[in-house]
């Protein structure tokens, strides 16, 4: 009962930031970008967008194979996408790990729930690093991109808010220490046979990379084909899709809806894009996300009636 509150409250959370951003949009503007938008564009983002999930699936047979666990390809696969279509119903992108490491244990294979979840932790970590990474090629590419960073995002991070963030953390990590230690302390003795595998953790962090560029890219031609007029260059969608995506783990609305459209608004809208017209290219990714998530329905859907 009570994560089915919760559930709710995020959800209409979401909705109420939406409501919120509708409200300083023209619905003729909106219209206007699905109108007039052209498909080649769409059609090729969709296209990377669901080819982009194979990196990710290979990046974590490796460090599954650090574990000395080996899944079939496709089993692989089949899990991947099905964790993508539970992630809908989840807060944050956060979800899809919880819903991998369930896959896994339903798997049957010998491995304890420490090992799956050291495993899925570093897969996380990385995916972190890699975003962390391309944002860090966003500052050196493109005139003023970092004028733009401090003009946008510093003003919100004056010291007192700075000095909050880490009281919080620290709060929060105490919390946990208190709570699980035992757990923590056997999930820590299990990442550190990762340490050993630099071979590994480089080539994953080389997928990661390129699963946040193509990411990157998918927005780039979302906005190619909805823009009336194409003002942004590449360079900005390199610097702000790993921020944004970074905002959308938050666990405050389901799949990051509304949070990642009033995210796009505000790193945006400085350039000259139109609201408008981020509004329309975030909600068609999230449409994306819902079309692909369907095949891992659908796949669930059949391994339940197989049983």
């Amino acid at each position: 009962m009570k994560n089915q509150i919760k559930f709710w409250l995020k959800l209409l959370l979401g909705i109420v930031l939406l409501w919120f951003l509708f409200e300083k949009v023209r619905y003729q503007d909106l219209l206007e970008a699905f109108k007039f938008s052209h498909p080649s564009f769409l059609i090729v983002a969709f296209l990377i967008l669901v080819a982009n999930e194979f990196s990710r699936i290979s990046r974590i047979r490796l460090l599954l194979a650090v574990k000395k666990i080996f899944y079939p390809p496709a089993q692989l696969v089949k899990i991947y996408f099905m964790s993508i279509f539970f992630s809908n119903f989840m807060p944050s992108s956060l979800g899809s790990d919880v819903a991998r490491f369930v896959f896994f244990k339903r798997a049957k294979i010998e491995a304890s729930s420490a090992v799956l979840i050291s495993v899925i932790l570093v897969d996380r970590v990385i995916g972190l690093s890699g975003l962390g990474l391309l944002f860090l090629v966003g500052l050196g590419v493109g005139a003023g991109a970092i004028k733009i960073l401090i003009g946008t995002v510093g003003q919100f991070f004056q010291p007192p808010f700075i000095v909050l963030i880490l009281v919080l953390a620290g709060l929060i990590l105490a919390v946990l220490w208190r709570f699980l230690k035992k757990k923590i302390i056997d999930l820590l003795q299990e990442t550190r046979s990762f340490i050993r595998e630099r071979r590994v953790l480089l080539i994953s962090l080389v997928w990661s990379v390129i699963y946040q560029l193509a990411i990157a890219t998918v927005f780039y031609l979302l906005y190619l084909g909805l823009a009336r007029e194409a003002i942004a260059s590449f360079a900005p969608f390199i610097l702000w899709v790993p921020v944004i995506n970074l905002i959308s783990i938050l666990p405050f609305s389901i799949g990051g809806l509304g949070l990642r459209e009033w995210s796009f608004v505000f790193f945006f809208s400085p350039l000259g894009v139109m609201t408008s017209e981020l509004v329309a290219l975030s909600l068609t990714y999230f449409i994306f996300m819902l079309i692909q998530s369907i095949f891992g329905g659908f796949l669930f859907a059949l391994t339940k009636n197989k049983k």
